[in-house]
């Protein structure tokens, strides 16, 4: 094979300012994008922050995302009654682990959505040692429950946050 014409000693090689902006715009754009893929506000986000509030005992920061006067926030009350309603979920020996966000159904010209979600938590049980011999002795046993699936319908408000309407749980 003839290689008249063309050069083979000199390879094409990224040298000072140009490779230094080349990496700075790839950089940029990957934190850019991370970034914005970590913090954008979506149905499914308000929902995890919502559960994880309340997990961690945060029960106004779980409140501020209900929407004032929805069918949730009628149901639950208010945040004295909403907090008590968790709190006895927790003394009751049931532990929250996490959500899992099952999907998303929009209905983006009402600004609202529905999302589906499963809970897991761990549950306490107290068992007979013999069954139906209670004097035998009792045991606790700890079971993980992924079982707890629901909905959500939420609505964007006017300030641009996704908060809870109404509860399929």
């Amino acid at each position: 094979m003839d290689n008249k014409g063309i050069n083979t000693k000199h390879r094409f090689q990224l040298s000072g300012a140009l490779t230094w902006i080349l990496l700075a715009v790839v950089v940029a754009v990957f934190i850019f994008g991370f970034r914005s893929t970590i913090l954008i506000n979506t149905p499914a986000t308000s929902i995890r922050n919502f559960f994880e509030s309340c997990f961690a005992g945060e029960y106004e920061k779980g409140w501020d995302l209900i929407l004032d006067g929805s069918t949730y926030q009628d149901q639950k009350g208010n945040l004295e009654t909403f907090t008590e309603m968790w709190e006895r979920g927790k003394n009751h020996g049931t532990q929250y682990v996490g959500v899992r966000i099952d999907g998303v159904m929009w209905n983006l010209p009402a600004r609202e959505a529905k999302v589906l979600f499963t809970l897991m938590m761990w549950t306490e049980q107290t068992r007979e040692k013999v069954k139906g011999k209670p004097e035998e002795g009792l045991y606790k046993t700890k079971t993980l429950a992924d079982s707890s699936v629901g909905s959500i319908f939420m609505k964007l408000d006017a300030d641009g946050i996704w908060k809870l309407m109404e509860s399929e749980f």
